[in-house]
């Protein structure tokens, strides 16, 4: 008699905040840090949206909210996404089935962080963030009326201004997955995100 759903019919549909490391191909240690957010989520794959993309066959550690520590390897790639294989024991990833579980049944309730509430996951994280005349891909962790917090390569140093799409900001801290910005303008919540996603040239939707 079966106790639960079976492990290959569970999949999650939706974002999962976290952060990752790409291992290096030949060391297999871990690089830098950079967040990501989910697209789906099953005990075999991982389906996510990041800033800096790896090869196919290149080594990847996750550790997601609510789901914990992954470990596995890059399978595809795309613009801003790839997908990993997750590498598990059947012990493990009957754990990580009933973690996806949870979040399927709960729908990723939200949390009494009065902080969290306030902010809010873009819909498309991928931007372009400018530092004098260099151009360079970004990914919004999240955002705010004030700020916003970005995942790239290259981390500003504190009071730098930029221009995240086409907004100006204020680099005013660094962490761990990159750093957090100060706009230099109010601007009501339900419209700063078509402005992140605003890449020079590109004609304004």
């Amino acid at each position: 008699m079966a106790d639960g759903p079976n492990i290959s019919d569970i999949r999650f549909v939706g974002p999962v905040s976290g952060r990752y490391n790409l291992l290096n191909e030949s060391t297999s240690e871990p690089g830098p840090v950079y967040a990501c957010r989910t697209h789906s989520l099953s005990p075999q794959i991982v389906a996510i949206a990041a800033p800096v993309i790896g090869s196919r066959g290149q080594g990847v550690t996750l550790l997601l909210d609510h789901i914990g520590f992954l470990k596995g390897t890059i399978r595809h790639t795309g613009t801003g996404t790839f997908q990993v294989e997750i590498a598990a024991t059947p012990t493990a990833r009957a754990k990580q089935a009933s973690r996806i579980d949870w979040l399927k049944r709960h729908r990723l309730r939200q949390t009494a962080d009065k902080r969290a509430a306030a902010r809010k996951l873009p819909r498309r994280p991928a931007t372009e963030f400018y530092v004098g005349g260099d151009a360079h891909n970004g990914f919004v962790v999240d955002y705010s009326e004030t700020g916003a917090g970005i995942s790239a390569k290259v981390r500003p140093p504190l009071g730098t201004a930029i221009e995240i799409g086409d907004l100006p900001a204020v680099v005013v801290r660094h962490m761990d997955v990159g750093f957090a910005v100060q706009f230099g303008a109010g601007l009501a919540l339900d419209s700063i995100e078509s402005h992140l996603g605003q890449r020079r040239g590109a004609p304004a939707a």
